[in-house]
This record gives structure tokens, sequence and C-alpha cells, in this order.
């Protein structure tokens, strides 16, 4: 993709058109605006951003290889 195609990829987008416009304007596959916006979104997120408890939304300090999604600072409340 060139850098013009995804400045107009972008820019309808933030205009609010749906994949299916996008596709048909530009003539590049939903899958691949999908892929594409997917992408972005993992880049915009900081890499430094701490995990948080999805119930209480508290800090996890999470080890390595670990999956733990609920916090234990407060026990009760979340498990």
């Amino acid at each position: 993709m060139t850098t013009n195609e995804c400045d107009s990829i972008l820019r309808l987008r933030d205009a609010g058109h749906t994949y299916a416009q996008i596709s048909r304007e530009t003539g590049i596959s939903v899958n691949t605006l999908k892929s594409f916006f997917h992408r972005i979104s993992r880049k915009d997120k900081s890499e430094d951003e701490q995990p948080r408890c999805r119930e209480c939304g508290g800090i996890i300090e999470q080890k390595p290889k670990t999956k733990k999604q609920l916090c234990l600072t407060v026990p009760l409340k979340c498990y």
C-alpha cells in the first residue's frame, strides 16, 4: 500500500465510511482494510501500559507467560 493510499484510507475512515464503502472507492479488499486498521490500533497502544484488572481497573502485577486478568488488591471484589 502506498503512502497516498494510506492517507486516503485514513481520511475516509475519519469521515465515517465503512470498510465496504472504502473498499468500493479504493479497490482494496475489505480484509486488507481490516488488517490495516488492526495493525494501526496495535501501534497506537503504548507498550509501557500496565495491564489492568477487568473488574476493578486495578493494576495487575503479571509475571511473564501468565494470563492473569484479575488483580489481588481487592480479592473479595474481583474473585
